[in-house]
Parts: C-alpha cells; structure tokens; sequence
C-alpha cells in the first residue's frame, strides 16, 4: 500500500452560497497527522497563484471527507451534511487512520459556518425559486392578472437579461 496519494481538498467559504474552490495536492504522504496536513494545505493555498484572494485569506479549521474513489457521491452540491461522526478528520490522527486513501475529496471550512448551516441548511441562490425573484414577479403578477381568471404565465429572465429560461404558473384568484 503506497504511503502518497492525490487529494483534493474543496476550499469552502460560504455553504449558504455555494462558494468553493477545488484544489489538487499531489504526492501527499498519508501517514503525516491531520494537523500537519491542515498546515500544508494552509500554507500552500495562500501562496498557490490560481487561487483568488478570498480563498487565500479564509480561516479554514476543519476537513471533511466528502468522496472516495470507486464510492457514492452525494447529491448535496457542497458536502453531505450526514455521517460526522466518520468522515469529519480529527486531530491527533493520521490520515491514513482517518480514512483518506488515494483519490480522496475533502472539503476544508470553517466548523462555525458549517454547523450553522447544518442547523438550518438552506442555500442562497440567484435564480428561480429564490426569495430575490419572487417578490418582483409577485409584484408583476398583481398588476397583470388583476380581474382575470386565467393562469398567467409570468417568464423569469436569466442574468443581464438574457432570454427566459424557466416560466412560473400561478394561479390567478
């Protein structure tokens, strides 16, 4: 069993927003501590060109496993909320011992924002469904369907106004 490995570690700044930045680490030992592989990783994102400077700045604190090669994938579009207990890294452990092998993908935050997120995990978006387009086309529909009683039908537009993309059906009273 070989002691290096690919890693790539998903640098999270915001659940809420979907805010994350794929890195790969190449030749990682495994048998080295979490703590000194947080250190690592730390250090070298700092000084990594690529990375924006939010990502460089963060006070990232605690890893997460979020795939294995060969494993599951979750439909959760920044990490599983599930299973911490196993797949957060503790200190004090190698991470071999941790459960990291080759081709493994941990996510790196902030435990804070993480838990709460978990308490309430619901994610910011710009797009259809969002509290941000509801109140305009709200708005939009009490001034056009008004005295009806049809469905209208309002078309939601993209950003910088681009062509419509989805349309929304409410129902007229």
């Amino acid at each position: 069993m070989s002691s290096e490995a690919v890693l790539t570690v998903r640098l999270v700044r915001s659940f809420e927003h979907r805010n994350f930045k794929p890195v790969v680490f190449r030749s990682v030992n495994l048998d080295q501590t979490v703590e000194e592989f947080t250190a690592l990783v730390k250090t070298d994102v700092s000084t990594r060109a690529g990375v924006p400077p939010p990502f460089k700045k963060f006070e990232y604190d605690t890893m997460k496993i979020i795939h294995q090669a060969h494993g599951a994938k979750t439909n959760e579009l920044v990490m599983s909320l599930e299973d911490d207990d196993k797949l957060l890294l503790r200190e004090g452990m190698s991470l071999r011992a941790a459960g990291v092998a080759n081709e493994t993908e941990l996510a790196f935050f902030r435990n804070e924002d993480y838990e709460t997120y978990k308490a309430n995990p619901k994610a910011v978006c710009w797009g259809v469904g969002t509290d941000m387009m509801r109140i305009p086309v709200m708005k939009e529909l009490e001034s056009t369907a008004a005295g009806t009683n049809s469905w209208p039908h309002v078309a939601l537009r993209g950003a910088r106004g681009a062509a419509p993309y989805n349309t929304l059906l409410i129902p007229s009273e």
